[in-house]
């Protein structure tokens, strides 16, 4: 039976979603977990079968016999842990985003090329049922073309608080994190034709908790993305004003076409949703793994959305330095 041991770097909530799909998929098994802190690394062993836990990367990744890895820790750490995973010739799945400069992001695909290994990043929204939904339905044509996009997303996330509620020592930046989710989304729905007009995002104290994004899609069809972390309450609306009728998204679960309900192959709750996604995606790069198929999300993808999202930071500065 093939064999797949996995190295899980990071042991946090979206760490925890990637171990129940290891779990899932008949071939592959967690081998190691790595985190800052050791008592929580060993807790994370205990909770996903009993793996080696480290509280060092450098020393997991010499003490180990791991084929692939998983990294799920905060966005500033990604490309240099892509980097050592690479360089010890893992199969990797950085989660998303992959935050760097342009040149970083296409050197670390070039340096995996080279080394005949897969990195991925974890375009997530790209599994979820309700978004491939729509996909189909932009496909098909049966609403005419699409002649306007809405996207807002609202969330509460006061200063350290992460899923859970649970404490947590670093911040997150809503440009870099969930505004770069919607920029890859528009990708999905419309591919390369996504061009940025501008974005403003003012600095807090806690980096950039607020931002609109203005874009240009295929026809020249209008695109806003908004997106907060001092939100009262969370919310997630999407909005697609078709040529024949108007696609819904409620709180990144429900679709309603032209007003109604659709349920097709639905999953019962958003949290279901965001685990089956998340079980599809790393079912495919295992399978890619082990020689089965090729990751559908292209390095292609990723190096452009990274210059997107590297575009939509220079505008964010540029209009915080000239207010």
């Amino acid at each position: 039976m093939p064999d797949l041991p996995i190295m899980m770097i990071g042991c946090g909530a979206v760490a925890r979603v990637h171990a129940m799909a290891i779990e899932k998929h008949g071939d592959a098994r967690l081998a190691a977990v790595v985190g800052p802190d050791l008592s929580q690394t060993q807790a994370f062993s205990s909770e996903h079968g009993g793996c080696a836990a480290f509280d060092n990367l450098d020393q997991a990744l010499q003490a180990t016999h791991a084929r692939a890895a998983i990294i799920a820790t905060p966005s500033k750490l990604h490309a240099a842990q892509a980097q050592q995973a690479i360089d010890v010739r893992l199969h990797t799945l950085v989660e998303f985003p992959l935050s760097a400069p342009n040149d970083v992001v296409r050197g670390l695909f070039d340096h995996a090329a080279d080394n005949k290994r897969i990195l991925a990043v974890a375009h997530t929204n790209r599994f979820k049922w309700v978004n491939r939904r729509i996909k189909k339905l932009l496909d098909s044509g049966q609403l005419g073309r699409c002649n306007l996009v809405s996207i807002l997303r609202q969330i509460d996330r006061p200063q350290n608080i992460e899923l859970g509620p649970r404490p947590r020592t670093w911040h997150d930046d809503v440009l870099q994190h969930h505004a770069a989710h919607l920029l890859d989304l528009c990708r999905y729905w419309f591919g390369d034709h996504v061009e940025l007009i501008d974005a403003v995002s003012p600095m807090a104290a806690y980096g950039r908790r607020n931002c609109s994004l203005l874009l240009r899609g295929p026809r020249a069809i209008p695109i806003s993305i908004s997106a907060s972390y001092d939100a009262a309450r969370d919310h997630f609306a999407i909005t697609l004003a078709m040529e024949h009728g108007t696609l819904e998204i409620i709180n990144d679960t429900s679709l309603r076409v032209n007003g109604i309900e659709d349920t097709t192959d639905r999953p019962q709750s958003e949290r279901a949703q965001y685990h089956q996604a998340i079980a599809r995606q790393d079912a495919a790069f295992f399978d890619a793994c082990l020689g089965r198929n090729s990751f559908d999300v292209t390095p292609a993808v990723s190096i452009a959305l990274a210059a997107l999202s590297n575009q939509a930071l220079r505008s964010a500065d540029r209009v915080l330095a000239e207010s």
